[in-house]
């Protein structure tokens, strides 16, 4: 009976004993537990509490912020031009070239090599305001330019705000035939077509010393400037070189400005860009 019993034991106990048997011994003796059986597939660890992942946080849109309104405080339109009142403009054959109506426009034609052509409007002398023409050249090289002339005291004294063929903007003061700059040539913001084929539309805000201007409705930038506080508008060209120069301009308007509008704090240096 107990030869039975011991039997029995050892068949309960032998798979044990294979299983002791197949673990291997290393390192000098000692049981690596980390050694899979043949034959015998690891139990996968659970993972109770998994680490979750971080959301990434998109970045928001850049808040645009919008330009601040340049052309402040207009009021009603106080001239509006269609060029078909030949008596209220200078025109004629001149050294440099010659100034005629057309339909429903003026064109300056400067023929002699870098010459320059003027007509001024011989009404109303104005102080506050915002004036735009649209101006289109039919003959223009790189450097040739023209534009609007505002605050005209006489044929000599006035500003003039200048586009040029290849895409620059400039503002100067004319005095005794002397052009100043007040801001010099800088490439034009917006989108413009100043040679051949193309129609600019040209503005000045004008508000004691302070002038803002404008091509095609965007703002260029803004001098201050004491020297012609008030006068007649006009017109402006002026060659480069000796190839013939040829402008048309056409509906010219300007404003009233109603109200006393936010000025700039300092003066603008002469030449600064």
């Amino acid at each position: 009976m107990f030869e039975l019993r011991t039997t029995r034991l050892f068949l309960a106990c032998l798979p044990l004993l294979i299983l002791a048997a197949c673990l291997q011994v290393s390192d000098g003796g000692q049981l690596s537990m980390q050694d899979t059986p043949p034959g015998v597939t690891e139990t996968p660890t659970i993972v109770w509490f998994p680490a979750t992942e971080t959301p990434t946080n998109t970045p928001l849109p850049a808040t645009m912020t919008p330009t601040p309104e340049q052309k402040t405080n207009l009021g009603r339109i106080i001239v509006a031009d269609d060029f078909t009142r030949p008596g209220l403009w200078l025109l004629g054959r001149f050294n440099d070239g010659s100034i005629a109506f057309g339909l429903n426009e003026m064109t300056l034609a400067v023929s002699a090599p870098k010459g320059i052509l003027t007509s001024f409007r011989q009404e109303p002398t104005l102080t506050n305001f915002y004036i735009e023409v649209t101006a289109s050249p039919n003959l223009c090289v790189a450097q040739d330019a023209y534009g609007l002339v505002v605050r005209a005291g006489n044929v000599s004294d006035f500003y003039a705000f200048l586009l040029s063929c290849d895409g620059q903007v400039r503002a100067e003061r004319d005095k005794i035939s002397e052009r100043i700059p007040l801001k010099d040539w800088k490439p034009a913001s917006g989108k413009v077509t100043p040679d051949i084929g193309g129609s600019t539309r040209l503005g000045v805000w004008a508000y004691g010393n302070e002038m803002r201007f404008f091509v095609n409705g965007v703002y260029q930038f803004t001098v201050l400037d004491p020297a012609f506080p008030r006068g007649l508008v006009g017109l402006h060209a002026h060659a480069s070189g000796a190839s013939v120069l040829t402008v048309n301009f056409s509906d010219l308007q300007v404003w009233e400005i109603s109200g006393i509008p936010v000025l700039q704090a300092t003066l603008t240096p002469r030449g600064s860009e």
